[in-house]
């Protein structure tokens, strides 16, 4: 079931690239976002629109802070794993663009334009994810399409993705696109 409307993506990607602090993405995204209906006024739809927001904010900014628990609030306010999962990707894809942008400026001698007051996060070391497991449900064989088990025997395969591939592999066909 994919319940994330386009305005909780769009929301979702503005709140990263605010995070990540390019005030250039920002921009395009707050454009993209500002002609869509915001969800309704209820306390259901306001809580979940929060939720999404600080999950993304600290996923993008500390992901060290992610744990079951958050991933459990996300199950609370209704998000089903594919939700998660495009979520997930949502905010890698705009940590990227946001790394992009900021070379791109720099490559063409253009001041990289910051958002005023926002700290530049530190650079930390790569952690090892040799103990890394998965927090969402992996794809249940009993159920999985025949599209979703031979990307899954084809991906798994492969070592750098082989501990994340059963939950890649809810989207089969963005897994096939790597």
């Amino acid at each position: 079931l994919h319940t994330l409307s386009a305005y909780d993506r769009l929301s979702t990607a503005l709140t990263v690239a605010q995070a990540c602090g390019v005030q250039r993405l920002c921009n395009h995204y707050a454009a993209l976002l500002a002609p869509l209906p915001g969800p309704d006024s209820s306390r259901e739809s306001n809580r979940r629109l929060a939720e999404i927001t600080q999950y993304a904010r600290q996923l993008a900014s500390s992901p060290d802070v992610i744990d079951d628990k958050a991933q459990n609030q996300l199950d609370e306010v209704g998000l089903t794993t594919y939700d998660i999962v495009l979520i997930n990707q949502i905010i890698g894809f705009v940590g990227f663009q946001a790394r992009v942008v900021a070379v791109f400026q720099a490559l063409l001698g253009h001041p990289v334009r910051w958002l005023p007051g926002h700290h530049i996060q530190p650079h930390t070391l790569p952690v090892s994810f040799s103990r890394w497991t998965a927090t969402l449900p992996a794809v249940e064989l009993k159920y999985a399409s025949a599209l979703q088990l031979e990307a899954l025997s084809r991906w798994q395969a492969e070592p750098a993705l082989e501990a994340l591939t059963p939950v890649l592999c809810h989207e089969q066909m963005l897994l096939d696109l790597t």
